[in-house]
């Protein structure tokens, strides 16, 4: 491995399409990484063997499940990750929701629902990692947004208001 250091490394949404890749990448370069999931666990627990096949072992990594849409449940999450880890180096948000509908036919529920998952989840993951990282004198926080956030698309007035959100956040 020469210089490397391996980090302590936080994939939101390691069951989706974009956050299996990242958690790949990261798992086959030899670093600890916690693979959060909500309702998936099988696909995290097949990409982590799928990712591991090289080298047959990840130590200090392991899979943790939260609910995006509860504060207790992320921080729950952390806790766990606190047992498990010094500290967190990187936190990649790459958990997203899209519940599509024209916005006069959409209910609150479903508004809320994408909000929670894309914007106010990753904000309270920044906000419980940044806590950790201050602590620790540094780390990296990766949003992963989207062009709908920029231009928006019919009928998903929920996901490009989050994803917009998740922007501005970001360069806040």
């Amino acid at each position: 491995m020469g210089f490397f250091k391996p980090r302590f490394v936080l994939i939101m949404g390691a069951s989706g399409r974009l956050g299996s890749r990242i958690s790949s990448l990261f798992l086959r370069q030899g670093n600890h990484v916690a693979l959060h999931y909500h309702k998936r666990r099988s696909a995290v627990e097949k990409l982590f063997k799928e990712a591991l096949k090289p080298q047959g072992k990840a130590p200090g990594s392991f899979i943790c499940q939260s609910n995006l849409e509860d504060r207790k449940s992320l921080e729950k999450m952390f806790q766990t990750i606190g047992n498990h880890w010094p500290s967190i180096d990187v936190v990649v948000n790459s958990a997203g929701l899209i519940d599509d509908l024209p916005a006069i036919r959409m209910s609150e529920v479903r508004w809320d629902s994408v909000l929670n998952v894309n914007l106010t989840g990753p904000f309270l993951c920044m906000r419980m990692a940044a806590e950790i990282m201050i602590r620790e004198n540094g780390g990296h926080i990766i949003n992963i947004g989207s062009l709908g956030g920029v231009s928006g698309r019919a009928g998903q007035a929920n996901y490009a208001a989050a994803k917009a959100g998740l922007l501005g956040l970001t360069r806040s």
